[in-house]
């Protein structure tokens, strides 16, 4: 079986505090995890060998780039996730254990203190009020939905750096 791309249905990219999502599937994780936990959502790049599917510190003639949904870092206990959403579907796909074992030697070679998981369509469970906000920002009737804008405007290169380094994550601005 070739794995070399996810077959998907057309999802419906959602801009939401100015960051582009690539479904509306991305934004229920985010609603679902944005009271407690901070997030990035682009800039985190891994570059792996095809065969042995280890980490590489840049593009070669056989790397790939897989490129994770989020990193999140829980508020209180500063526990980072590298994060990949997918529809419920995608449990038995092949590409994504690929991309579990090049994330998880990533982590391991880089020496950063995150996790990997994969989280499915069905393992996310929004409360009625952030129902009620993705309903609404999917209305367009809120102030979330703007244009999007390139995720430097929101983290500084140094302030990003802190995040996923060393743990050291901003204050909620709830």
């Amino acid at each position: 079986m070739d794995y070399t791309c996810f077959e998907y249905s057309r999802s419906t990219p959602v801009c939401y505090q100015g960051i582009q999502l690539d479904s509306i599937l991305e934004l229920k994780f985010l609603l679902s995890i944005e009271e407690t936990h901070a997030y990035i959502r682009d800039g985190i790049e891994i570059y792996y060998e095809e065969r042995s599917l280890t980490a590489n510190d840049e593009m070669y003639e056989r790397t790939r780039k897989y490129v994770p949904d989020f990193l999140i870092r829980d508020w209180k206990t500063k526990q980072a996730t590298l994060v990949e959403v997918k529809p419920d579907r995608y449990v038995d796909d092949g590409l994504l254990a690929e991309k579990k074992k090049a994330a998880s030697h990533f982590i391991e070679t880089f020496g950063y203190d995150w996790q990997y998981k994969v989280v499915f369509e069905a393992s996310i469970h929004l409360s009625t009020e952030q129902y009620r906000k993705l309903s609404s920002i999917l209305s367009g009737q809120t102030k979330h939905h703007r244009q999007c804008q390139p995720i430097s405007s929101y983290i500084q290169e140094e302030q990003h750096r802190l995040f996923v380094r060393s743990g050291l994550v901003p204050a909620p601005s709830l």
